[in-house]
């Protein structure tokens, strides 16, 4: 029961695919309608309407992981990591050896209209956001996989999560002095739901007659369409555990949270050179929480004293299933009594260099940070634009970061009154396996951005 527990909540977190994507390629572009979003200094120099839902949509996803990492094809099927035909080595060598990351973003353009005036640009817009952010340290996969085979000591601190969607409501404007545009953009912020757990400390070891645990971690939830229910302790430890299985749902865009946010952006254009600099942002949220927990126990329970990895004798998954109401306490929380939180943005800051070689060409750099108390993320891009007539422009791009290399490519295209982007930011190719699913690590952002145009 546990490795399936194990084998469904990895794959569920791998297949999220909701939260706040900005193309990272869309900042070379002169003529990217929603350049805005990525510094308030940037405009694309003409009055626009962005038509609603179509207007803009981006999706990200960034990892560590890939389903190749718990999925593996043996003899035309797929089996789970825990298969004893899966080596420990096959399976944790590729892992990062600290923590796992996953981040997932995406956002789309409710409304959006941008109006030019002298000097002056102003942007009005209205958007749905979202996000997931997860970490899982990489004792976890090793203590499910090895066992006690390798050590009976494992530090499991860190595993959190958190996922947050909401309505932003943005007003942005930039005035040009000079070779120098400055730009802010305020943003007001609904909440539609957050959820947010974390174990900051869970320690496992095992004697060789008995298994000692100690965790101490919290959850919040913030959402109208849950009604939470309480239940006894699967060991029977606790009588007022959260059992999200019996509580009841239901469909409610109800104001979760309150929160307001803003984004400052430089530019400086002088004989082809353009430098520019943004921070994105900078707020917090106040969240009505109405679900709170928390876990703080330690215990001991009995176990084998020898785990077998792989083979007939078993692997950490049965030994896990034998034990299974003892260690799930780990992961269940006490419910406390509701209170509103207040809690700082995950926040974005780029540092960017544009230069015109020719009239058709320009190169750029820009490096960029994005700060998260779950996952924090820093990137190196290079890029080549070309602009060889004036209703298409190409770019092309290559970055470096904490998820390792990436390539890729924006196309805008104007016809009369209308521009169309697309745009990804990973056009790497992932290897397949016989049933369709992604093998190695798949990250990248992609983006679709329609508007009308004067």
């Amino acid at each position: 029961m546990m490795r399936r527990l194990v084998v469904f909540l990895a794959t569920a977190c791998l297949c999220l695919s909701l939260s706040a994507a900005d193309l990272q390629t869309g900042y070379f572009s002169r003529d990217y309608t929603f350049s805005y979003k990525l510094n308030p200094a940037f405009n694309p120099g003409y009055r626009f309407v962005a038509p609603p839902l179509i207007g803009l949509t981006s999706a990200s996803y960034q990892s560590d992981l890939g389903l190749g990492n718990l999925l593996y094809p043996r003899n035309g099927e797929l089996v789970t990591f825990l298969h004893p035909d899966i080596t420990a080595e096959e399976f944790l060598k590729p892992l990062n050896k600290k923590f796992n990351r996953i981040s997932v973003d995406a956002s789309t353009n409710i409304f959006a209209i941008g109006i030019k005036s002298g000097r002056l640009y102003n942007t009005i817009d209205v958007s749905l956001r979202a996000s997931v952010d997860a970490s899982v340290p990489y004792d976890m996969f090793r203590f499910l996989k090895t066992g006690t085979a390798e050590t009976n000591t494992y530090d499991l601190s860190g595993l959190r999560v958190q996922a947050s969607s909401f309505v932003e409501c943005g007003f942005g404007s930039s005035f040009k002095t000079g070779d120098l545009t400055i730009g802010t953009r305020l943003k007001g912020l609904i909440g539609l739901a957050d959820f947010n757990a974390s174990l900051d400390r869970m320690k496992v070891r095992f004697d060789g007659q008995q298994w000692s645990v100690s965790a101490v971690g919290n959850l919040t939830a913030a959402y109208d369409g849950i009604k939470v229910k309480t239940t006894d302790s699967m060991a029977g430890h606790y009588p007022d555990i959260i059992d999200f299985g019996s509580s009841k749902y239901s469909f409610k865009l109800g104001v979760s949270g309150v929160g307001v946010a803003a984004d400052f952006g430089l530019k400086y254009e002088h004989e082809g050179l353009e430098l520019s600099a943004s921070l994105s942002d900078i707020g917090v949220m106040w969240w009505f929480n109405n679900v709170r927990g928390y876990t703080n126990n330690s215990w001991t329970f009995e176990g084998r004293e020898d785990i077998p990895v792989n083979g007939d004798g078993g692997s950490i998954g049965d030994e896990i299933a034998e034990t299974y109401d003892e260690l799930i306490e780990v992961f269940q929380f006490r419910k406390k009594s509701s209170r509103d939180e207040f809690r700082m943005l995950s926040f974005t800051t780029r540092l960017g260099a544009r230069y015109r070689l020719a009239a058709p060409l320009s190169v750029g750099l820009m490096g960029s940070y994005r700060y998260s108390p779950v996952i924090s993320v820093i990137e190196g891009r290079a890029s080549l634009d070309y602009n060889p007539f004036r209703f298409l422009e190409i770019i092309g791009s290559c970055g470096m970061g904490t998820y390792g290399l990436s390539a890729g490519a924006m196309l805008n295209v104007r016809v009369p009154w209308v521009t169309l982007t697309l745009g990804a930011d990973n056009l790497m190719v992932s290897k397949f396996s016989p049933q369709g699913i992604p093998i190695d690590k798949f990250n990248g952002c992609f983006t679709v951005g329609l508007a009308v145009r004067w």
